[in-house]
């Protein structure tokens, strides 16, 4: 690809990390430096969006059944548990999967499927007509940028920005870990954005 032109590559961290990732990184440098080229690389954040979190193989969500997200059942952030509130929507994997909440409470949600389908892990999770107060990075996010430049890491993209204060506190991480030249790429997916 490197002799057709190709000048980089962008890598979506949000089912993985860096140092997961440095065997493609060397074949992409290394591929690159057959053609007599450096690469580009523009790594994908995770950023504000709720997902699922993890859990093995997949889950069979039918219509019209209920489910239980939480303590013992799909695992979700903390702040849905906490902001969740009966009547709310759900849109499970990029509006998919549609759920309904029944009821909150000791850690839980119950969880009315409207529009079944099949659910895997870190999988996107939508409230629609409510703004979650998630953090501009995640935890994954912010050990990933630690080790950008020692990466070779050129470009970041930021999903679902809100706002310019998220731009501002990915610059600033990116400073304090000494990527004080690597481009930024705001993407805005939300209407909130």
């Amino acid at each position: 690809m490197y002799e057709a032109g190709m000048t980089g590559v962008r890598l979506n961290l949000s089912h993985g990390t860096l140092k997961e990732r440095a065997n493609w990184l060397y074949m992409a440098a290394s591929a690159a430096r057959s053609q007599g080229k450096k690469t580009k690389l523009l790594i994908d954040l995770q950023g504000p969006e709720l997902r699922v979190g993890n859990f093995s193989g997949e889950k069979k969500l039918k219509t019209d059944r209920n489910v239980i997200f939480g303590l013992r059942g799909i695992p979700v952030p903390e702040i849905l548990l906490v902001e969740g509130k009966k009547g709310m929507r759900l849109l499970l994997d990029d509006g998919k999967i549609e759920g309904e909440i029944l009821e909150c409470g000791k850690g839980q949600l119950l969880v009315k499927i409207l529009r079944g389908g099949i659910l895997k892990p870190r999988k996107s999770i939508a409230v629609p007509g409510k703004n979650m107060d998630t953090p501009t990075l995640t935890v994954q996010d912010m050990e990933n940028l630690k080790i950008a430049r020692q990466y070779g890491v050129t470009g970041v993209m930021l999903p679902f920005v809100r706002s310019g204060e998220d731009l501002r506190c990915l610059r600033q991480v990116l400073e304090k870990n000494h990527g004080e030249d690597i481009k930024i790429f705001a993407k805005i997916e939300n209407m909130q954005g």
